[in-house]
């Protein structure tokens, strides 16, 4: 019952984003963080729950996961942390570090650490579909539950500052490059590289796993061709969950762009006062989405702000 709500959820979005009335957003919970502490990986410091009720998000000297009707901190994790990447069967939560290199998982009900002392290798992180592996920016797969490492991908093509799994499982894509020229690689999960070209540092996967969206363009994965040019679509890039609609940033004008999926149109544009935004993303049902909220003087610090669509 659960998976056909969402299903239906799902549909509605769809269809009400090409609707002429453009998605609006009501403010839900802000909570504050702290100070800034620039992230490893903007995108990835904060992830929602699989069932969207919880929020994990980093804040800089530990993790915490709050509960998002109370707005309480249900769990902390005392973790230097840049990234933060929750299992899709709600499990596990990963986090990196900036400093070290060192990824640890945790248990998200707990707080006990399910990856040892040693950890894996890596920053940023995402997992498998089926919550049994990870793939770290260090170009490696790991088997969670016996740490072994599973793939090597070929380091020599890639200095990675992200990794994305898609969605049906086949694939990874890693985000990076050298020096000022970035490439986006993509391999199956068994390592074999499948097609390099042109993008910027990060990314998002089509929610049916075709097409890649990447700085300006959005390309049909088996073809590698480009079937959408957005030159004003840079940062924060994200797919949300029903396929109809791409987001982006303009961090420094605190903007979040809403792109339609299928055309490239630009379907609304939402504005927060007073804010740097250094990260976004939604949740698995496309209902509500996080916004990392970074203020100067005299309010120095980061909020975290939960919205809720309105369509």
């Amino acid at each position: 019952m659960v998976k056909v709500m969402v299903a239906l959820v799902m549909v509605m979005l769809s269809v009400s984003a090409q609707a002429d009335s453009p998605p609006q957003y009501r403010e839900l919970l802000r909570i504050e963080r702290g100070q800034v502490l620039e992230p490893a990986h903007f995108l990835e410091h904060m992830a929602f729950s699989p069932d969207g009720t919880q929020i994990a998000a980093s804040g800089g000297e530990d993790v915490r996961i709050w509960d998002i009707s109370s707005g309480e901190v249900v769990q902390t994790f005392a973790f230097t942390s840049g990234a933060v990447s929750w299992s899709p069967d709600g499990r596990y939560i990963a986090t990196g570090t900036r400093n070290n290199g060192l990824l640890s998982v945790w248990d998200a009900e707990t707080g006990a650490n399910a990856s040892g002392t040693e950890g894996f290798t890596g920053r940023h992180s995402t997992w498998s579909p089926d919550s049994r592996q990870i793939v770290t920016d260090v170009m490696m797969t790991y088997d969670v539950q016996s740490r072994v490492t599973l793939v090597q991908l070929d380091s020599q093509w890639n200095v990675a500052t992200a990794v994305y799994w898609s969605p049906d499982g086949t694939m990874i894509a890693t985000a990076g490059g050298w020096t000022d020229v970035p490439y986006l690689h993509i391999w199956s999960a068994d390592g074999e590289r499948l097609d390099t070209y042109w993008a910027g540092t990060e990314g998002a996967w089509s929610p049916d796993s075709t097409r890649f969206a990447s700085a300006m363009q959005v390309r049909e994965v088996a073809t590698g061709l480009p079937v959408l040019i957005l030159p004003e679509m840079r940062e924060l890039i994200t797919w949300h969950p029903s396929g109809a609609w791409l987001t982006s940033s303009n961090a420094e004008r605190g903007e979040i762009v809403l792109w339609d999926a299928n055309t490239g149109a630009q379907v609304e544009v939402w504005t927060f006062e007073d804010c740097f935004i250094s990260g976004f993303t939604w949740s698995t049902d496309g209902q509500h989405f996080a916004v990392s909220c970074q203020m100067g003087e005299p309010n120095f610090g980061r909020d975290l702000l939960i919205g809720e669509v309105i369509l």
